[in-house]
């Protein structure tokens, strides 16, 4: 395992532990206005397409400076025409923030809602796309970033792709550290962020999206800061100066060390080798999964509580206190124990980490007897 620069390892889905070669190139990046940041640019978009299966003379890379939010937004408010509606698929946090976006822009919209453990199904979207004409766009999250429940792109793609939609993929979780096709998965538009698969830093997100969408956008953005066209125009130009030049350093950096591990696909790999070995080691401990395994994704697992007495402050420092670090979470208004595997976690270090949950439960144990 490479040295990671954080004094603990992180269990979020981003950012997630930063390996030291990332770090160091943020130290020696270059000007915007410099001509060895435009190549190093231009070349980290081009990698991007790579990394989805993309090829450049049907698809082109936009660079934002911002989290996987803004991506979002500014696809949703940039490439969807008026007169259009977006059916997105709800069974998720970043979902339900789709949609508070398509409403703030007025942009008509409507929910397939499948409730948090349940992924989407392609039929029924099928059959709402055949019954709604009316419907032009479907907009779905892969992974959501709490649950880890992971939505079927290979069946949703053949049924949009079918209909003759537009189809919209957030896949900021998984983006890097699953393989993606997305010519074969007939994927018009996807949106990530560099701190999750990618494993680069926080502050820079980017849209991947068809040349001929993206070049019909012109004067149709919501908003001057995210418009998705004259990002484009500056950066097939040369001459962006509003991206974080440390953090565009810094992907370049974890793009190198995604080629070096072997692709997305390898990495995929690793994520579900660690999953499968904590999510054993978690039930045996008695943690309920929140998700059936069919509808988890390698990258995040949730969990239940085993215990009515359950302290986030308490289980965060004891995970501290051992190296580790989770954010809160929640699902459903219900406190819910979250784990990424996306910093990279082998069977010594998965074995140490249930050690510590085991530490935890005693803990709980000892203080329900006094």
């Amino acid at each position: 395992m490479k040295r990671q620069v954080n004094a603990c390892r992180l269990l979020t889905p981003g950012p997630v532990s930063i390996e030291a070669s990332v770090l160091e190139a943020m130290t020696c990046c270059p000007s915007p206005a410099d001509a060895a940041f435009i190549s190093m640019m231009e070349d980290v978009r081009s990698r991007l397409l790579r990394v989805a299966g993309m090829r450049p003379a049907e698809y082109a890379a936009v660079l934002m400076a911002g989290p996987c939010a803004f991506a979002l937004e500014a696809a949703l408010t940039t490439l969807i025409p008026e007169e259009s509606r977006v059916l997105v698929v709800c069974n998720g946090a970043h979902a339900e923030a789709a949609c508070r976006m398509l409403a703030r822009a007025d942009i008509a919209f409507e929910k397939l809602e499948t409730g948090f453990e349940q992924a989407a199904g392609a039929a029924e979207i099928a059959m709402l796309l055949d019954e709604r004409p009316d419907i032009t766009h479907v907009a779905v999250v892969h992974v959501d970033a709490v649950s880890g429940l992971r939505n079927d792109l290979g069946e949703i793609g053949r049924a949009v792709r079918a209909e003759g939609r537009t189809f919209i993929v957030d896949a900021g979780v998984s983006f890097g550290a699953t393989s993606i096709d997305a010519e074969a998965l007939g994927i018009d538009v996807l949106l990530s962020v560099a701190d999750c698969g990618l494993k680069g830093v926080s502050g820079l997100s980017f849209v991947l999206a068809r040349r001929n969408i993206l070049e019909s956008s012109e004067g149709r953005a919501r908003s001057v800061s995210l418009d998705l066209f004259e990002g484009l125009r500056r950066q097939e130009a040369g001459i962006e100066n509003s991206l974080p030049p440390q953090a565009v350093s810094a992907l370049h950096a974890a793009l190198d060390a995604l080629d070096k591990e072997g692709g997305s696909a390898v990495r995929e790999t690793s994520c579900r080798a660690a999953a499968e070995k904590l999510a054993a080691g978690m039930i045996r401990l008695g943690f309920e999964p929140c998700l059936e395994e069919d509808a988890r994704s390698p990258h995040v697992l949730s969990f239940l509580h085993p215990s009515d007495t359950f302290s986030f402050e308490h289980l965060q420092c004891v995970l501290r206190a051992a190296g580790w670090l989770i954010a809160s979470a929640a699902i459903e208004n219900r406190s819910v124990v979250s784990l990424s595997t996306l910093s990279g976690i082998d069977d010594t270090e998965a074995d140490r980490l249930l050690a510590v949950f085991h530490e935890y439960l005693e803990s709980l144990c000892d203080c329900s007897t006094k």
